[in-house]
């Protein structure tokens, strides 16, 4: 597959794709239940869209381990993540190979009751990534807070988890739960260049003109975001929520005194 510069494996049914020779391939979509990638001769690979979906029923046939997932791609730029189903069935343990090359991560439609923090995994093998976006469903109900807190992923503290490239961390579906505020306050302190944070209580995720596989952006539910970017109202884009949706001033007083460390001033949090 010498001239190959694109593949979509969309609801094909395999459990691998081992990619030996295939020079020239740029980017990679795989939809549907989880897939084991090898990328060993596919040396461009520089954008990886990965969708999938198990319900309880086949989360016991295999214990998906996330560096099965992943691959080993050194020049993977981009990476585009929707992992859901219940319950978590993806391991977050330390990936086989590092992600030199990784300069951003989203994470769509995360379930509000998997730990918000196994990006981490990721960003600790990335060690020039620059934008992390991540969205959270909404909780149905008061079980998914119960659920998340039981199955937290247990981390070193932060002096032992520098990052020197992240710049901008965006948290769309923030519900100011313990495990949220907690990665939050890691990523501040942990990562050194970073100057931005948005944490936004409602919005999704819209597909961009890239298209379904390639293109997702996080929308804010408000019509106006503080600057230009992905992550934000954008006209008709987003919904306008109802006053009892938006964080009052002093709840967002209380937000960023939890997440923001007196150490990091020059970090600017921004709370929609």
């Amino acid at each position: 597959m010498p001239e190959l510069r694109e593949l979509v494996v969309d609801g094909c049914g395999f459990h691998t794709v081992d990619l030996r020779a295939a020079p020239a391939l740029e980017r990679v979509a795989c939809v549907d239940g989880p897939v084991a990638l090898a990328f060993g001769g596919a040396p461009r690979l520089a954008r990886l869209s990965l969708t999938y979906a198990l319900d309880d029923r086949l989360v016991l046939v295999r214990n998906w381990r996330l560096s099965g997932l992943l691959g080993d791609a050194p020049a993977m730029a981009e990476l585009l993540v929707r992992f859901t189903g219940e319950p978590k069935w993806m391991t977050s343990g330390p990936l086989r190979s590092p992600l030199p090359g990784l300069r951003r991560l989203v994470v769509a439609d995360m379930p509000s009751n998997w730990d918000v923090s196994w990006p981490r995994v990721i960003l600790e093998a990335a060690p020039c990534l620059e934008v992390l976006h991540i969205h959270v469903q909404e909780e149905e109900d008061d079980a998914g807070t119960t659920a998340a807190a039981a199955a937290e992923i247990p981390w070193p503290p932060a002096e032992s988890a520098r990052h020197e490239r992240l710049a901008e961390l965006a948290v769309v579906g923030f519900a100011e739960t313990r495990g949220q505020v907690g990665f939050v306050r890691h990523v501040v302190e942990a990562c050194v260049a970073l100057r931005r944070v948005v944490l936004v209580r409602r919005g999704r995720v819209v597909v961009g003109s890239e298209g379904r596989y390639w293109d997702w952006k996080l929308v804010a539910a408000e019509a106006a975001a503080p600057r230009e970017g992905e992550v934000g109202g954008g006209g008709g884009d987003g919904e306008r929520p109802t006053a009892a949706a938006e964080w009052s001033e002093v709840e967002k007083m209380v937000i960023r005194s939890q997440v923001k460390s007196a150490s990091r001033p020059d970090v600017e949090v921004f709370i929609g």
